[in-house]
């Protein structure tokens, strides 16, 4: 249950808990190189799939749930296109991450999505602030962010230690004050 509701909807998605049954969706793109090129995960064994959606299946029972990993499923179908989260590593503030299939790419989708959880983090769990770090090579990422209201806030060097030498992030931020459904 999202947030003690079934599911989030946008115009053409479906964002929902987890389940087994997502694994195989859940490993295709999360196996993909070009998918995983700007994540700090992946290309992902079988078994980091695996891994992955037990842990979203176990945070949904949580005492006080921080962690919302969430499939993305286009209305009408059951196939799992993504996965999408908000994670509270810090108080109020709440972390933002987004991956689709590549095959879902460049129709909106992520543009669409965004808002949802935006609506979603600041009316149902109180968050001040939702921040966003991206690869700074992820310029489509980026683009989301800041067609959804969110603000570039910091450059962070060499950050992603998952690449030799490191590769920078950038850090977007959303204030609750700010955001407008």
């Amino acid at each position: 249950m999202v947030g003690g509701e079934e599911m989030l909807k946008t115009p053409r998605m479906v964002l929902r808990d987890f389940t087994p049954a997502d694994i195989d969706e859940v490993h295709a793109y999360a196996s993909d190189t070009l998918v995983t090129r700007f994540t700090t995960f992946g290309p992902n064994t079988r078994a980091q799939s695996e891994a992955f959606v037990q842990r979203a299946i176990d945070a949904t029972a949580a005492p006080k749930r921080q962690d919302y990993s969430l499939a993305i499923e286009l209305l009408g179908s059951s196939a799992v296109i993504g996965g999408c989260g908000l994670h509270n590593p810090n108080h109020d503030q709440w972390e933002l991450g987004y991956v689709f299939a590549q095959r879902y790419w460049g129709m909106g989708l992520a543009t669409e999505m965004v808002p949802a959880l935006m609506d979603f983090a600041f009316s149902r769990l109180g968050a001040r602030k939702v921040w966003a770090p991206v690869d700074a090579a992820n310029v489509a990422s980026a683009r989301v962010l800041e067609k959804c209201g969110f603000l570039l806030e910091g450059l962070l060097r060499q950050d992603r230690l998952r690449w030799p030498g490191g590769r920078d992030t950038k850090v977007f931020g959303l204030l609750a004050s700010d955001w407008t459904l």
